[in-house]
């Protein structure tokens, strides 16, 4: 992914400064919640949909992207139907990610619908390491009972949708008391110091007293200038207005997914009779600043969990790199014997190439600690309906963050094997104990895609594989990037 990239360059140019203090929060509940894992893309955005149109007091969301594409419309299309019958709509978006897509313009003409937006974190790039810190947390919540925690972001690429490179990734519904509590979650970070209400550009206007008080030349420059903003500013509103206004595709999506999608879709909730026992949410406090590193809620509980396992630990994760001694203890749960399962991506199913090149760097060494690692191979073999034939030929790469613990114990949330989630990223994670039907069916998923790659076995292997399918163009790129990624793979 670009936005790697661009943060880490951005981290060499400044220093730091922290936004305050708050605290993270860990909701620990003695209950049996029904849930349903959400595992393909089409069923993921029906039930989000679904979820909306039921809504009669409360939405909200809490993403890292919101793009101004297919999938975003439709959902922004929804909430403003929502927003019209009297639910209070709340959008929590993170700044550097989403300001780009959904601009200050797009949503000051979506705030007319009686919507809520706030950016989080938007402060100045000069500002390079806290622009380091986001919020890559993914909440969806309705009526303060109805909760989707998990990996999947509001675009195209997450619900099967895009025409050149699609995500498998993994949600989980939850119905309950703890939507209520995941509401307290989302107010701590609505309520912060980093979220930020937002404001278009005001409209340019001629300081007439300027004007006229200059010479020809600096006069015509001046209104050259005048112009040139009026017009660009002028094309921004245009561009919002437009994102709002009826589109033939959003019907044609949306009848596909009613005709082709949910009749599956209700069957396949009414098989899944899971339970979620002891849920427990752990979320990181939304603090900007290396000085609050100490703070971080969600790392530790996975590193805990970790720590805890016995027999077997199965890991579905887009990006492994460990650092900070998360690498050592991971390889003392190897020395103990436990069975650690990899599923991660390789050079092609990427998209962040930066992060396999550090991968494959220590992947000789991860397999001779006895890691058992398998590589996507950017192919869909599940079994799926697609609500769109364009994304049947695409390129695809996992984004699960998921873990099952032994045989019983299962987490499912934002959380990446990587140093930007361990350190820098605002992350949140569902924890679910004594749940073995749920922890086998999250497993059996996970071995589902595993099936669609390559095992590493041996140094041989990782030889082997690691350019298959790669264009020579990207091959170029790999080799030109790695000196680099290696050098600031602290920061990936």
């Amino acid at each position: 992914m670009l936005s790697r990239f661009f943060l880490l360059l951005l981290f060499i140019l400044s220093s730091f400064s922290s936004f305050g203090n708050t605290r993270g929060l860990i909701v620990n509940l003695n209950q049996k919640l029904k849930v349903l894992p959400l595992h393909d893309g089409p069923y993921a955005f029906i039930k989000r949909i679904d979820l909306i149109r039921s809504a009669k007091f409360s939405i909200e969301l809490e993403y890292f992207i919101f793009n101004d594409d297919l999938s975003g419309k439709i959902i922004i299309d929804e909430l403003i139907k929502a927003a019209r019958k009297g639910v209070r709509v709340r959008l929590l978006l993170d700044a550097l990610m989403v300001k780009g897509k959904l601009t200050p313009f797009h949503i000051h003409q979506i705030k007319k619908h009686n919507i809520e937006i706030r950016y989080y974190n938007d402060i100045a790039l000069i500002r390079a390491i806290n622009t380091q810190y986001r919020d890559h947390r993914k909440l969806f919540i309705v009526d303060r009972e109805h909760l989707i925690i998990g990996g999947r972001n509001i675009a195209n690429e997450y619900f099967d949708l895009d025409e050149r490179y699609n995500f498998l990734d993994r949600d989980i519904y939850v119905h309950g008391n703890i939507g209520r509590k995941s509401r307290e979650l989302f107010d701590l970070f609505w309520k912060s110091v980093p979220s930020q209400n937002v404001l278009r550009d005001p409209k340019p206007n001629l300081d007439m007293l300027h004007l006229m008080s200059s010479a020809g030349s600096a006069r015509s420059r001046i209104l050259k200038k005048y112009r040139s903003e009026l017009h660009t500013w002028k094309m921004k509103v245009k561009k919002a207005k437009k994102f709002l206004k009826p589109h033939p595709l959003v019907r044609k999506t949306l009848k596909s997914l009613k005709e082709k999608v949910r009749p599956k879709f209700i069957e396949f909730a009414e098989k899944n009779n899971l339970f979620c026992k002891n849920p427990m949410i752990v979320s990181d406090p939304p603090l900007v600043g290396p000085s609050n590193d100490n703070k971080r809620k969600l790392r530790k509980a996975i590193y805990l969990q970790l720590e805890s396992a016995k027999k077997k630990i199965t890991i579905d994760s887009p990006y492994f790199i460990l650092t900070h001694g998360s690498d050592g203890m991971m390889k003392d749960i190897l020395k103990k014997g436990v069975d650690v399962e990899l599923l991660t991506n390789g050079i092609y199913s990427t998209d962040a190439l930066p992060v396999a090149s550090v991968f494959n760097f220590y992947l000789d060494d991860w397999i001779e600690a006895g890691l058992k690692p398998t590589v996507f191979g950017g192919k869909r073999s599940e079994d799926i309906t697609y609500v769109l034939e364009r994304a049947k030929p695409t390129r695809w790469g996992t984004h699960s963050k998921s873990i099952v613990f032994d045989d019983d114990s299962v987490m499912i949330g934002t959380f990446n094997f990587d140093p930007r989630s361990a350190f820098y990223s605002a992350e949140i994670s569902l924890f679910c104990s004594d749940s073995k039907e749920l922890a086998m069916d999250t497993r059996k998923n996970i071995y589902k895609r595993m099936a669609g790659g390559k095992k590493i076995e041996t140094k041989e292997d990782a030889k082997r594989y690691r350019f298959e399918n790669v264009s020579t163009m990207k091959k170029m790129g790999y080799y030109l990037i790695s000196p680099l990624a290696l050098l600031l793979q602290r920061l990936l």
